[in-house]
């Protein structure tokens, strides 16, 4: 990409954000579409899973049905028709005996057809408890994908309307967009090199209640009973580190240490619900409409002349690794 300045818009965007959001559309749809199958797959297995232990369960009860016919019948013979004709005599045993010996082996057969097939049954609800636990997975990966793709969406939304609200200023502005240092330092949302300083930006477009005190941040939950403050990663500790080190990075590189190159951290909150409650924060953290007049008020600590802002926007263009 060439670094131009572009009257129209007086600034050059070297990455239009929008490309990326087809291309992380692309990359979850197939990931979807791959969990689906999965997830369809899974549901097919575990429906043969059921129906067979549906015809284990209807088999155990026939041969339980048969069994209490069979003993019933040989109950009958054996003992209740002797009784009924009051013979108690050597016909009897020679009915009794029989029919001892096949209520005996009928209930064998009955617990040894009932083990085979309890073991059976076991062996297939095992299979099915696993089959289970690999669908919720898959489920919970779809929420995650969503929960993750709406971040996404909702931060990208804020990083493009930062850059948007950034144009405003002067010509002799260079924006560098969605960037990093070289791993295994974070991504940097914004990078601005301007007459008034050069900036690392940090967008966020969180709703909610958000305190920082010094370098710790918190989200502010409050429940029925009790009040939360949820720790979250330091956004300050994050835009510092990213600041000095390509703070740098164009010291050492571009001019061979000769030069201090002082590079400012703020932290941007897009969203216009957003509740902040800020009290002594190691760097400057702006709300969006703020965003301009605040960069315009400042004074920079290094001058650069406008062939300066120029090679150093060349030079990180170069330099940095982005995020395509």
């Amino acid at each position: 990409m060439v670094i131009r300045k572009n009257a129209d818009f007086k600034m050059d965007i070297l990455k239009e954000s929008s490309d990326y959001l087809e291309e992380r559309i692309e990359s979850t749809k197939k990931e979807i579409d791959e969990i689906t199958g999965g997830l369809e797959s899974l549901q097919v297995q575990i429906d043969d899973a059921n129906r067979q232990i549906f015809d284990i369960e209807s088999k155990m009860d026939n041969i339980k049905v048969n069994f209490k016919i069979n003993v019933l019948i040989a109950a009958l013979l054996g003992f209740g028709l002797p009784a009924f004709l009051a013979y108690y005599n050597i016909f009897a045993l020679a009915l009794f005996v029989p029919s001892a010996i096949y209520i005996l082996k009928s209930y064998k057969m009955y617990i040894s057809k009932c083990k085979g097939l309890d073991r059976e049954r076991r062996s297939i609800c095992g299979r099915q408890e696993e089959l289970n636990k690999k669908k919720d997975d898959y489920q919970k990966r779809l929420g995650q994908i969503a929960e993750k793709n709406d971040d996404y969406t909702k931060g990208l939304a804020g990083e493009q309307l930062v850059s948007q609200m950034l144009k405003n200023l002067g010509q002799d502005n260079y924006l560098i967009n969605d960037t990093m240092l070289h791993r295994p330092f974070g991504n940097i949302d914004h990078i601005l090199i301007s007459p008034h300083g050069i900036f690392v930006i940090e967008t966020k477009n969180w709703g909610g209640y958000v305190l920082c005190e010094g370098d710790e941040w918190n989200m502010h939950f409050e429940g029925y009973f009790k009040s939360i403050d949820y720790p979250l990663e330091s956004l300050s500790v994050r835009v510092k580190g990213n600041a000095a080190k390509l703070s740098q990075l164009i010291k050492s590189k571009l001019y061979r240490d000769l030069m201090d190159v002082w590079v400012e951290g703020i932290i941007i909150f897009a969203n216009p619900d957003i509740k902040l409650s800020i009290k002594n924060s190691s760097v400057s953290v702006v709300t969006v409409e703020n965003l301009c007049k605040y960069i315009e008020h400042q004074t920079p600590k290094t001058n650069f002349s406008p062939r300066d802002l120029q090679s150093i926007a060349n030079f990180l263009q170069k330099e940095l690794i982005h995020c395509d």
